[in-house]
């Protein structure tokens, strides 16, 4: 017990004086090496002589008994720590929030359910543990996949980890009997003796209903709001572009935000440049015109003015074909006019606009350059002039306007994999190689703030890129910053062997003699109508006017001598198209030549009013030497 003996109190002592025997007697002595006491046992026997009956000694036997001493302390402390474990093992397992199961092998009786397991099937502890086969847990639990189909009985999980010895993880429903569907996320696992043997199987469960529901409620909401969004953006067709723009940027920003504030940065860069770029040309054609109202002055002055009206104009009308175009890219609207013509003849009428745009931005110490590989018979190509040379006019402007000195060089030849290798070369300012790739994305451009040096939409590469590779090719940059840059790119050649002449030469038609012929003008705009009238009565037309297209008709049926009809697609009473119909259906001069104008500008208009009878087609705003081209063509 811890406390000294000695002399008289010895087991061997008590053994002399008593004639008794001591037996399993435990002493402790102390080890100064140790500093702790070593444990003895001791058994202390006396002898006798004979008739004698106080012993003459004491035989005693000492055992050191220290090792299975501290055996013992360690037993039973351990005995302690396990009792103490279990204890904190049983609380943590009954106070969980999951749902723990524990199952006997191979019978699959439940040996423990804690209280948040009993909870999620809503059963008792007995009414569990009185399912002995496994597949009654199917029956009582109603264990259903995510569809709601049931589980097979031998594929539920704690059956899985029983009779198979496998690992589960996963989702599953449990419907209880009131016909509830608890969502449950459960792992289940054999559990192994030390010998590798399977002894039983544990479950642990989550209920994740709230969760699910929750889950559900968002994405229902989420798919009320893309229902919305959807509505929205079908209800004004003018918008589509923006839409289909906006509905991109979204989905960037649900990948990452450093993106999407990158894309309103440049949604902001762009509104705020469009407005310039609009601004700008409208401030030289107004303020050009009212100097022209308000003062006479000399001719060149006046040519002067006019030339930089028109200029600004044309301007203006390229930002506003380049929006159409970007917004039928968009929507997948953009159709090609697939023609033969000749590249040669279209290259040259380029030079010739690119060295007046050069004089006209007082550049003539650039050197202009044009390389043909090909003579003009070999030269026409099946392909769409008209995208054509609206591709090479993006490239060739961009070269004018970051060239300052130096030169210009544009051409194309013929790869011995039989394409056509387009090239624009200039020495100007460059792209910086981070920023040569941005340029070919929409309302990107090398400079994008408002202090900017050069003006521009930023659309031009965008819908250059597009229209090749719509045409069958790819464009590409090679840029050196302060030094230069060629833009690239290739087109199938497409070829048809050429009918007569090598070149078309450019029709003359300064001059129209009009003199004798009736023109029929159908148009309810009155300022487009004077601009006909002002056009073509100095060429001796008589022009007969019309606003509406009741009006036309009857004017028709009564001027048999009408020579040309140009036709105003939309009216106020009906359209151009229905009015080209009932004319063509007449039977005294159904065959009148038909000119459709409007202000729409997609390619399928065009086709529209072919199909409609029309002859030809012109959009506004109207060129004078298309117009006059078109109607010497048609008298």
């Amino acid at each position: 017990d811890g406390s000294d003996f000695y002399g008289e109190t010895h087991p061997a002592m008590v053994s002399l004086k008593t004639g008794k025997p001591v037996y399993n007697k435990k002493m402790g002595v102390y080890n100064p090496q140790k500093h702790d006491y070593n444990w003895i046992n001791i058994n202390s026997i006396p002898k006798f002589k004979k008739n004698q009956t106080k012993p003459y000694e004491v035989v005693a036997t000492f055992e050191d008994i220290t090792e299975r001493e501290y055996t013992k302390k360690e037993l039973k402390k351990a005995k302690k720590q396990a009792e103490e474990n279990e204890a904190m093992l049983k609380a943590a397992m009954d106070n969980s929030q999951a749902g723990i199961a524990i199952a006997d092998f191979p019978s699959g009786r439940l040996r423990f359910v804690n209280g948040a397991g009993l909870a999620i099937p809503n059963k008792s502890f007995k009414e569990l543990v009185e399912n002995v086969e496994i597949d009654k847990y199917v029956d009582e639990w109603q264990v259903l996949h995510l569809d709601g189909t049931p589980y097979d009985k031998n594929e539920v999980p704690l059956a899985r980890a029983i009779l198979y010895g496998e690992q589960f993880s996963g989702e599953f429903i449990i419907r209880r009997e009131n016909n509830e569907d608890r969502y449950v996320l459960a792992n289940a696992a054999p559990v192994l003796d030390s010998h590798g043997e399977q002894i039983a199987a544990i479950v642990i469960f989550l209920d994740i209903t709230e969760r699910k529901h929750s889950e559900m409620r968002l994405q229902k909401k989420n798919e009320e709001l893309e229902a919305a969004e959807e509505e929205l953006k079908t209800s004004n067709e003018e918008l589509q572009g923006l839409n289909q723009q906006l509905k991109h940027q979204k989905e960037e920003m649900k990948k990452a935000k450093e993106k999407a504030e990158e894309s309103d940065r440049l949604k902001s860069a762009f509104l705020a440049n469009m407005s310039h770029e609009i601004r700008t040309p409208m401030n030289g054609i107004m303020g050009f015109s009212q100097m022209l109202q308000e003062r006479d002055f000399p001719k060149d002055k006046q040519t002067k003015f006019l030339d930089i009206i028109h200029s600004r104009t044309q301007h203006l009308l390229n930002i506003i074909n380049d929006l159409v175009d970007v917004s039928k890219i968009e929507a997948n609207q953009l159709t090609l006019n697939f023609q033969q013509f000749c590249l040669n003849d279209v290259l040259k009428e380029l030079y010739r606009v690119s060295d007046n745009e050069l004089k006209v931005k007082e550049k003539t110490h650039v050197q202009l350059n044009l390389n043909k590989s090909m003579d003009s018979q070999n030269s026409y190509i099946y392909s769409d002039p008209g995208r054509f040379r609206q591709i090479m006019d993006n490239l060739l402007n961009n070269a004018i306007k970051f060239t300052h000195k130096g030169s210009i060089e544009f051409g194309y030849e013929l790869t011995p994999e039989g394409r056509l290798l387009f090239y624009v070369k200039d020495t100007g300012i460059g792209i910086p190689g981070n920023e040569q790739e941005n340029i070919f994305e929409r309302f990107r451009q090398s400079e994008s703030t408002t202090n900017r040096r050069y003006d521009g939409t930023g659309l031009g590469l965008t819908i250059s890129r597009n229209l090749v590779e719509l045409m069958g090719g790819k464009m590409w940059i090679d840029s050196t910053e302060g030094e230069g840059s060629v833009f690239y790119f290739t087109l199938p050649y497409k070829t048809q062997q050429a009918t007569g002449k090598e070149e078309v030469k450019e029709e003359m038609v300064d001059e129209t003699e009009g003199e004798g012929k009736t023109l029929l003008v159908i148009e309810d705009d009155p300022t487009s109508l004077q601009y006909m009238k002002a056009l073509l009565e100095p060429g001796g037309f008589n022009i007969v006017a019309c606003t509406t297209g009741k009006e036309g008709y009857e004017t028709f049926l009564k001027h048999l001598e009408i020579d040309l009809i140009l036709m105003d697609i939309k009216l106020p009473d009906t359209t151009g198209l229905e009015l080209t119909r009932k004319i063509r259906s007449s039977a005294d001069k159904g065959d009148v030549p038909i000119i459709a104008q409007t202000a729409y500008a997609m390619s399928e208009d065009v086709q529209k009013s072919i199909d409609a009878g029309c002859d030809d087609y012109i959009s506004k705003p109207i060129d004078i030497r298309d117009l006059l081209r078109m109607v010497n063509k048609h008298i």
